[in-house]
């Protein structure tokens, strides 16, 4: 019987195998599929039902999906799944603390029709993070890429992606919160909100995304001298989104 060792696993980027470009094309095309129903049903509400969720939760699976084998690309896939079991575990871990001292995003109450885990933690929301974060990231790494040897390139790179993954969450909070009533937020002692939102939840956004970028960058850091051609999907995964959010803005005017 031969053992598997070490030294036989694939720690190489997918940027060059035919699985990666089938899979790249799968996950756009059942991205962009979704994308039209769940926009498509507020143009003829006939063709979803109002009340269904599941247009949205396929959405935000297929973009997980993509921007995971978007970053196998130019990464061993490996690194890429332990990034984003970090991310998810970090957001994962602010969310129960959060359902029981209201630390740090401040006091949100979840629909009960959304799937829990533990009542404490919505089954979706780790995928959110998960996208949020990572095409914000490769948003980032897209527009710095002429400026990659500048010595404080790493800082300019953290600190721009940690603003991108607010703006994701400025969309996700009038999609979730204020229109559909995924969750709910009460009323705090500071004055400021956005539509209803506190500023605590954008706190508590950035310094998870902090945590989960110190913990996860490494995972994401090329090790080898390969420089790849632009990745511009997740230019177009958060670009769709932020695009999605502003229809759900409209819709709702």
């Amino acid at each position: 019987m031969n053992r598997i060792k070490f030294d036989s696993l694939r720690l190489e980027p997918l940027s060059n195998s035919r699985l990666s470009v089938w899979m790249r094309w799968v996950w756009m095309m059942l991205y962009f599929a979704g994308f039209v129903v769940v926009i498509g049903r507020n143009v003829a509400p006939a063709m979803v039902p109002a009340n269904a969720a599941w247009p949205e939760g396929c959405l935000l699976f297929f973009a997980a999906g993509w921007i995971i084998t978007s970053w196998a690309r130019q990464l061993p896939l490996q690194n890429v799944l332990l990034a984003s079991f970090i991310i998810g575990g970090i957001s994962s871990a602010a969310t129960i603390v959060n359902h029981y001292a209201m630390i740090p995003f401040g006091p949100v109450t979840f629909s009960s029709n959304v799937p829990m885990v533990f009542d404490c933690l919505p089954l979706f929301l780790p995928l959110v993070w998960i996208v949020a974060i990572l095409s914000s990231r490769g948003v980032v790494r897209l527009a710095l890429r002429p400026w990659r040897q500048r010595a404080d390139y790493g800082y300019w790179l953290f600190g721009i992606t940690v603003l991108l993954t607010l703006v994701f969450d400025l969309g996700i909070e009038f999609f979730a919160a204020h229109r559909h009533g995924i969750w709910a937020w009460s009323p705090t002692r500071i004055p400021i909100s956005w539509f209803g939102t506190p500023v605590t939840n954008f706190a508590g956004w950035a310094l998870v995304t902090i945590l989960s970028l110190a913990f996860a960058t490494p995972s994401l850091i090329n090790k080898k001298p390969v420089r790849y051609p632009p990745d511009y999907d997740p230019l177009v995964i958060w670009v769709t989104a932020m695009l999605f959010f502003v229809f759900a803005v409209i819709a709702h005017a």
